[in-house]
C-alpha cells in the first residue's frame, strides 16, 4: 500500500512540477501520425541467380512521432521520440544576440538537408542514394549569425572486423553554411574524425589509423509554381564516420600490409517538383551512390528513381501516392546485387 502511495505521489508531483514550469515557458506540442503501405518487389541475388521476392508493408512509421518545443526568454530547447519508442531529439538551446549554442541531441550540420520528398520506407529522402546523412547524434553546436555552424559531435567508430582495440581521442568536427532567400537556397557542410585501432599486425604490436571526412553542397530554386533541388557530396570512408549508405562504403583492413583500404563515396541527387494546385504536388527525382574501396575489381553503385504525388485534403492531412525504382548495379566484386521496384502510398495526419 505504501508503495503504491509513494508511486501517486511521485505521479502527482512530476504533473505538478510541469505544470509550474510550463507556466514560466512558452510549450508547443505536436505530433504526426505516419502509416507506410507500400508492396516491394525484390529481385535478389541468390546463389548467382535472381530471384522475385515480393512483400507488403503495413505498418505505423518509425518517424511517427511526439515532441514539443520549449521557449523561455533566450534559453529553449525540444524533445522528440519516434514511434519505437525511441528518442529522436533532446536539445536545449541559448541565444545570445544572432548566436546560438545547442547542447543535446538532434540532426547535425552534415544530416540537416532534406532535399528530396521520397516517401517510400520511412521517408527514405534519397538518404544514403545522393543524400550525405548520419544521423541526430549528441552535439555541442554553435550556431553564429544564423547561418554558420560548428559542432563536436559524438565520434563513430569501429574495429574494422579485427577485434582490436578502438581508441577515440577527439569527436567529430562539423561546420556548416546556409543562406535562405525568396527565391533560392543553398547549402555547404563537411565534417572529420579519426580513430586509431590498437594490437593489430604481426604480433598484436601495430597500431592502425582511420580518417573520414565528407564534403557537400545542396541547394534549390523556387520557379513559381516549380522547383528544382540538387546536391552533390563526397566522402572517405563515410561508414566509418557514420554515413548511411546503399552500398558498402566502410574502410577496409589489409592484414598483408597491416593498412587501410580507404573507401571514396560519391553521391549526388537531382529533384524537381510542380504544385499543380494548393493541394496537389507532383515530384521526380534521381539519387545517386557510388563507393570505390581501393583494390576493389568494381565500384558498388546504386540508383533510384522515384515518382510521387502529395494530395493535401486539410492543413496537416495529406497522402503521397508513390512508385520507385532501386537498381543496386554491382558490388565491388562485379557481381550483380539486384534491383527493387516498390510502389504504395505514405498517408500523414499532423496535430
Amino acid at each position: 500500500m505504501m508503495k503504491k502511495l509513494f508511486i501517486l505521489f511521485s505521479v502527482f508531483a512530476l504533473v505538478a512540477g510541469f505544470a509550474a514550469s510550463a507556466t514560466a515557458a512558452d510549450w508547443n506540442f505536436y505530433g504526426s501520425a505516419r502509416m507506410k503501405t507500400f508492396h516491394d518487389i525484390d529481385d535478389k541475388v541468390n546463389a548467382g541467380t535472381l530471384d522475385d521476392d515480393g512483400n507488403t508493408t503495413w505498418n505505423l512509421q518509425g518517424n511517427a512521432r511526439l515532441g514539443a518545443t520549449v521557449k523561455n526568454g533566450d534559453v529553449g530547447g525540444g524533445f522528440e521520440y519516434g514511434s519505437g519508442p525511441n528518442l529522436r531529439k533532446l536539445y536545449g538551446t541559448y541565444q545570445f544576440g544572432n548566436n546560438e549554442v545547442l547542447v543535446g541531441q538532434t540532426y547535425t550540420p552534415v544530416s540537416n538537408y532534406f532535399y528530396s520528398n521520397q516517401v517510400w520506407g520511412d521517408d527514405n529522402d534519397l538518404l544514403g542514394t545522393g543524400q550525405a546523412y548520419a544521423g541526430r547524434i549528441p552535439m555541442i553546436q554553435f550556431t553564429l549569425n544564423k547561418m554558420v555552424k560548428i559542432a563536436l559531435v559524438r565520434p563513430s567508430s569501429t574495429d574494422l572486423g579485427t577485434g582490436g582495440d578502438v581508441d577515440v581521442i577527439l569527436p567529430k568536427l562539423e561546420v556548416s553554411y546556409n543562406m535562405s532567400k525568396e527565391k533560392f537556397f543553398m547549402d555547404a557542410f563537411a565534417g572529420v574524425q579519426t580513430f586509431t585501432v590498437e594490437e593489430l599486425g604481426v604480433g598484436g604490436s601495430e597500431d592502425v589509423t582511420v580518417t573520414s571526412y565528407v564534403v557537400g553542397v545542396g541547394g534549390g530554386v523556387n520557379l513559381g509554381k516549380a522547383y528544382v533541388n540538387a546536391a552533390l557530396n563526397y566522402a572517405m570512408n563515410g561508414g566509418d564516420y557514420g554515413l548511411v549508405s546503399q552500398g558498402d562504403n566502410s574502410a577496409a583492413y589489409d592484414a598483408i600490409t597491416n593498412d587501410i583500404k580507404d573507401n571514396a563515396t560519391f553521391g549526388g541527387l537531382l529533384v524537381a517538383g510542380i504544385k499543380a494546385s494548393d493541394k496537389v504536388t507532383v515530384e521526380l527525382g534521381v539519387g545517386y551512390d557510388t563507393n570505390d574501396l581501393d583494390g576493389s575489381a568494381e565500384k558498388d553503385e546504386t540508383i533510384c528513381y522515384y515518382v510521387n504525388t502529395t494530395y493535401s485534403f486539410a492543413d496537416g492531412v495529406f497522402i503521397v501516392p508513390e512508385i520507385g525504382y532501386f537498381d543496386y548495379m554491382d558490388d565491388n566484386t562485379g557481381a550483380d546485387e539486384g534491383n527493387k521496384l516498390y510502389f504504395g502510398a505514405k498517408t500523414q495526419i499532423n496535430f
